[in-house]
C-alpha cells in the first residue's frame, strides 16, 4: 500500500463513478503529482467484463443514467470513495517548481493500493482550492498542447433540471474542471507514451482533422467559429497505430482514465499491467482489433444520440419557459427554410421563414440575426 500521500477525488456533485484521484507533494525544487486511476484490470470478474464489453460506455441523460457496469453497488465497489482502500493505476510525474517548461522525462507508472482521504465536488474544490500550484501546472499543460497545434473548443456542458425549468452552462476551462481535465489528458498521454516506448499492442486514440492554420494552436470561444470548426472536424477513432490526435495537440494519446465508465480503458489498463509484471501482453493485435471495431461504431452512435438528445431537451426547455426569441448565425437558406446556429445554446435549428420574424440582422450566410418565432 502506498502511504504518506493524501489522495482526493474531484467530480460533479452527483457522480457515482469515481474513477480518478490526485495527490501532490512539493519539495524545495520539485512538484510531484500522482494521478490515480481505479484499477479494473485484475479485479473485474468475467461476468462484469462481458457486461462492460456489451455496453461499452456509460450514457448520461436528464431522467436516467445508463451505467456501463449497470448496478450501483458494483460501481461503488470499484469507485474511489472516501476512507476506502482501493487498487489503482498510478502515474507519477515530477516537474520543476519554477514551471518554465514542462517535459515528460521524469515520470513512471505503478499499480498500488491507496486510501482515499476526501471526495470533493468541483464547487467545493474551487472554494477551498486544496492544491493551488495545480492551476499553474494545468496552464502549462494546455500551453504545451496549444504550441503543438491543439484546437480547443470552449463549449459548455449544458445541464437541465428534470422539469425543464432551469438551465446551467458549465464551461470546462475554469477552476478544478480545467485542472482535472488537463491532468486526465496528461495521464492518457503518458499511457500512450509508455505503450509506444515499450512496443506493446495498445489502443491509441487518433484524430486526423486538418484545420486551417488560423484555427490551430487556439482556444475557440466564438460560437460561429465553434460551429464552423465542428462542421469541418472529423470524429476521433481508436487505432492500433500511434498517430497524432490533432485536436488535443499530442502525438501519443489513448484512453485509460475512465475504466468504470468506458470499456477501452479497461483493455489498455490490462496491457500496461502485463508490462508491469513483465509478461506477454494480455491481448494480441487481432483481439484488440475486435475491441476497436466495436468501440468505434459505438462512438459514432453515441455522438449522434447525444446530439439528438440535446436538441430535443432544449426544445422542451424553450417550450416550458415560453422562450421564443433567439440569437444565432445564418448557416443556410433554401426557399422558405433557413438553418440557424443558435449561439446561446450551441445547437443547429431549421425554421420556416413564414413562421419567424427577423428582429435584427440580414438573412445572409454567417450573419448574426435575432429572430422571434410566431405563435401559430
Amino acid at each position: 500500500m502506498l502511504k504518506n500521500y493524501d489522495f482526493i477525488t474531484i467530480d460533479e456533485e452527483d457522480t457515482i463513478e469515481i474513477d480518478d484521484a490526485i495527490s501532490i507533494k512539493e519539495t524545495v525544487n520539485k512538484i510531484e503529482i500522482l494521478i490515480a486511476i481505479a484499477d479494473l484490470s485484475e479485479y473485474l470478474p468475467l461476468s462484469l467484463f462481458h457486461l462492460a464489453y456489451n455496453t461499452q460506455n456509460s450514457l448520461y441523460f436528464i431522467y436516467n443514467n445508463f451505467y456501463m457496469l449497470v448496478d450501483k453497488k458494483v460501481i461503488k465497489s470499484f469507485s474511489l470513495i472516501k476512507n476506502t482502500i482501493k487498487p489503482v493505476l498510478i502515474f507519477r510525474v515530477s516537474f520543476s517548481k519554477k514551471l518554465e517548461s514542462i517535459g515528460f522525462d521524469d515520470f513512471d507508472f505503478d499499480f498500488r493500493l491507496i486510501e482515499i482521504k476526501e471526495n470533493l465536488s468541483y464547487e467545493k474544490a474551487d472554494k477551498y482550492n486544496p492544491y493551488q500550484i495545480l492551476n499553474k501546472v494545468a496552464k502549462q499543460l494546455i500551453s504545451m498542447r496549444l504550441e503543438n497545434g491543439a484546437t480547443i473548443l470552449n463549449i459548455p456542458k449544458i445541464k437541465l433540471d428534470k422539469n425543464f425549468r432551469k438551465i446551467k452552462f458549465i464551461y470546462p476551462l475554469k477552476g478544478y474542471r480545467f485542472i482535472t481535465q488537463e491532468l486526465m489528458i496528461l495521464a492518457n498521454h503518458l499511457s500512450a507514451k509508455i505503450a509506444q516506448k515499450n512496443n506493446i499492442p495498445f489502443i491509441f486514440l487518433h484524430n486526423p482533422t486538418n484545420l486551417e492554420n488560423t484555427k490551430k494552436s487556439k482556444i475557440i470561444s466564438n460560437p460561429l467559429e465553434i460551429y464552423q470548426t465542428l462542421r469541418t472536424s472529423e470524429l476521433s477513432y481508436y487505432s492500433l497505430k500511434n498517430r497524432n490526435h490533432n485536436l488535443v495537440g499530442l502525438q501519443e494519446y489513448a484512453h485509460i482514465t475512465s475504466p468504470i465508465r468506458r470499456f477501452i480503458d479497461i483493455i489498455n489498463q490490462r496491457q500496461l499491467l502485463s508490462l508491469f509484471y513483465n509478461i506477454d501482453p494480455y491481448y494480441n493485435e487481432n483481439e484488440l482489433k475486435e475491441f476497436i471495431s466495436i468501440a468505434n461504431l459505438q462512438n459514432i452512435n453515441k455522438n449522434n444520440l447525444y446530439k439528438n438528445y440535446l436538441q430535443s431537451y432544449l426544445k422542451n426547455y424553450f417550450h416550458f419557459n415560453n422562450i421564443n426569441t433567439f440569437k444565432g448565425y445564418v448557416i443556410d437558406k433554401k426557399e422558405d427554410y433557413i438553418k440557424i446556429y443558435l449561439s446561446d445554446y450551441f445547437i443547429e435549428t431549421e425554421e420556416n421563414l413564414n413562421q419567424i420574424k427577423i428582429i435584427k440582422g440580414k438573412l445572409e450566410k454567417n450573419n448574426e440575426i435575432i429572430f422571434q418565432k410566431i405563435k401559430q
